[in-house]
């Protein structure tokens, strides 16, 4: 990273809250954003952590900004460093940040500041990620305009819930407007493809106390839209990512995937032993279960479990319900065969 701005400490040591905040070509912005989180939150010790990746004036803005202002820091991002785009950002603002509290938000003025203290106060009342919720009671998402671009939030919104269990303690898994306790950052490996920081602190957090607070985004008031195709294309990735590589999430899916790779195994075998080797069905299903079924332990070892069984503890009485598995099965097959 190049150009990082970084004023004297504010008086009284480090703030109570930081504002992460991503800016890309928002120079009409960023004043009005700064007057209004200022208005916000009075008396309360706070930083703004800009991370910029502008080609108009909002660097020089910014640069002139943290000069005159102590709270305001800012890291100007330059060639390389900018790959990623907006899921890099916010990740260099996190660690940027030194407030008991970090804030997310968008510099386009849809999140509205005069928030910022009703998530704080939640946060301080024992909440350990509190969230700016579209889908709560009270809240909207009319603010995203078109029709389109609502369904398309909904719609990716069902599919983190659906996938991973842990993103339905929210209404609004992929919410860019959240506020958490500085000390659940440390030791969370982000992954860069990934812009929807929310979906991933309430996938790799286990145990997490999250309370939605219901906003209304409004729209965009100045420029452009950073929603794309390819951002898109960087929110199935980013599904991908945690769904595989976060030890112990979407377990359920994880466990039925197994289960149908087990099939692969299974009947090939056994049409092997009954078509060509000439078997007893019920003889041929033996083997072809065992073979299956050390098949589909070993990949839920591996995938399935991997975090447990890295713990020192496993799944709880997996031999056992594998074999009553096998032995139902072995039940419904000896029907089948006996009726033809």
């Amino acid at each position: 990273y190049s150009l990082p701005v970084t004023p004297e400490q504010p008086r009284g040591g480090a703030p109570v809250l930081s504002l992460v905040i991503p800016t890309r070509n928002e120079a009409s912005n960023v004043q009005p954003l700064v007057d209004r989180v200022t208005a916000a939150l009075g008396e309360t010790p706070f930083e703004i952590c800009f991370v910029d990746d502008s080609d108009d004036g909002t660097a020089d803005l910014l640069l002139q900004l943290s000069q005159s202002n102590p709270s305001i820091r800012c890291l100007l991002r330059h060639g390389v460093d900018r790959q990623g785009g907006l899921s890099t950002a916010v990740v260099a603002g996190l660690r940027l940040a030194r407030g008991r509290y970090v804030c997310v938000m968008d510099a386009d003025l849809q999140h509205p500041p005069e928030l910022i203290p009703v998530l704080l106060g939640e946060a301080e009342r024992g909440a350990d990620l509190v969230v700016a919720s579209r889908y709560a009671p009270g809240g909207s998402h009319e603010g995203l305009g078109t029709p389109v671009r609502r369904l398309v939030s909904r719609e990716a919104t069902f599919i983190a819930r659906m996938l991973f269990k842990e993103a339905r303690q929210s209404s609004d898994p992929l919410s860019g407007f959240f506020l958490c306790r500085r000390a659940l950052i440390d030791g969370i490996e982000f992954r860069p493809v990934g812009f929807k920081i929310l979906l991933e602190f309430l996938v790799c957090v286990p145990g997490l106390r999250v309370v939605d607070v219901p906003v209304t985004q409004a729209a965009r008031a100045e420029g452009v839209s950073k929603a794309t195709a390819r951002q898109g294309l960087l929110y199935l990735r980013h599904l991908r990512s945690l769904f595989f590589d976060v030890p112990g999430s979407a377990r359920v899916w994880k466990f039925g995937l197994v289960g149908l790779s087990g099939l692969c195994v299974f009947l090939p075998v056994l049409a092997v032993l009954c078509g060509i080797v000439e078997l007893n069905p019920l003889i041929a299903f033996v083997p072809a279960f065992g073979l299956s079924a050390a098949w589909n332990t070993a990949m839920n070892w591996r995938i399935t479990f991997g975090d447990q069984r890295r713990g020192g503890r496993g799944p709880r009485h997996y031999l056992e319900f594998a074999l009553l598995s096998g032995c139902v099965m072995f039940g419904v097959f000896a029907v089948l065969i006996d009726i033809g």
